[in-house]
């Protein structure tokens, strides 16, 4: 049998994956993986180690688990066709499954009307609508015993959404303070504070005109520290935010005290000491302006219309160049 696991999601695809994995690994086969991203066989290089595994007879076990990774992406339409045909008489052994594992998002007619016509399975994982977001968030709590207050829950969907793979390491963050119920305000010092230095120091630059240092941070933070540029994005664009409310504070200090008991413009006191000097080297207008700037951004790249990657630098050229 051969089953095909893609789509957009990258949480949903790996935890199909390791059901799927799980399951037939009861059945004690031989196992063998294949990563073409790894590898990068030619295709006749591909189809001859492929024919071997799968024809080489294993003394423990007659029943073989193949896994091979980006096979669809790698190799061109009429390639992929021209195997499917080849390994046809084979994709009905019992004793045999093949998963195709897609790190992208992989869309072909020919392909599906193929595993459809034999009777092959293919699961496209989705991205997650904002309320099926919430519901993992539900579900990932529930498996680590705890429960978040109804303001914390909506700065995490706001925050993180679509981003799957973060939440759930996120919320298994979470599980090790060992609280069983979380709060906005528990949420913020251990989730948002400790990512917020590398944002100030990147609008810091951007705000001196050191562009070079904010492109090398902006690097950093994606390569070495493993932030999606959707995520790093949502934090800037809640700094901008947060140096709005700061300027207002500054220019109008009376607000300070009528919106002390108002939570969502309520800011932690490290954070109003980092932003004040930083909310001195752009007008109000130029904040408001970049916040609705940001918004756009983020809608565009969720609507598929824009790189994310592309979106960070155009917005550092943006900030950089109307800073004071």
């Amino acid at each position: 049998m051969l089953y095909l696991i893609t789509g957009q999601d990258d949480f949903l695809k790996r935890q199909h994956l390791q059901e799927a994995l799980n399951f037939y690994f009861t059945q004690k086969p031989h196992y063998e993986t294949l990563d073409l991203e790894e590898e990068k066989l030619s295709f006749d290089e591909f189809y001859r180690k492929i024919n071997s595994l799968i024809k080489n007879q294993d003394l423990f076990s007659h029943k073989k688990l193949i896994l091979i990774k980006n096979f669809f992406s790698f190799f061109d339409e009429k390639s992929v066709i021209n195997f499917l045909k080849k390994i046809d008489p084979l994709a009905f052994q019992k004793s045999l499954m093949i998963i195709f594992f897609e790190k992208e998002d992989y869309k072909n007619k020919k392909v599906f009307d193929w595993f459809n016509e034999n009777k092959q399975k293919v699961k496209i994982c989705e991205k997650l609508t904002e309320q099926k977001f919430g519901d993992l968030i539900d579900k990932l709590t529930l498996k680590y015993h705890f429960t978040l207050s109804r303001e914390a829950k909506f700065l995490l969907v706001n925050a993180f959404y679509p981003e799957t793979i973060m939440i759930s390491e996120i919320i298994k963050k979470l599980s090790l303070i060992d609280k069983k119920f979380i709060d906005e305000k528990t949420l913020k010092e251990y989730v948002f504070l400790p990512y917020q230095p590398n944002i100030f120091n990147f609008l810091d630059y951007l705000a001196a005109g050191n562009l070079e240092k904010a492109y090398e941070l902006l690097e950093e933070m994606e390569q070495t520290e493993g932030y999606h540029p959707l995520y790093i994005l949502k934090m800037i664009t809640q700094e901008i935010r947060n140096l709005i409310i700061v300027k207002y504070f500054i220019q109008f200090p009376e607000l300070r005290k009528k919106t002390a008991k108002n939570k969502s413009l309520s800011l932690h006191p490290y954070v109003v000491k980092k932003l004040t000097p930083l909310s001195r080297r752009f007008s109000l207008e130029q904040l408001k302006k970049h916040y609705q700037m940001l918004i756009k951004y983020n809608k565009k790249i969720k609507e598929g219309l824009i790189d994310a990657n592309l979106s960070l630098e155009l917005i550092l050229l943006e900030i950089s160049d109307s800073a004071n």
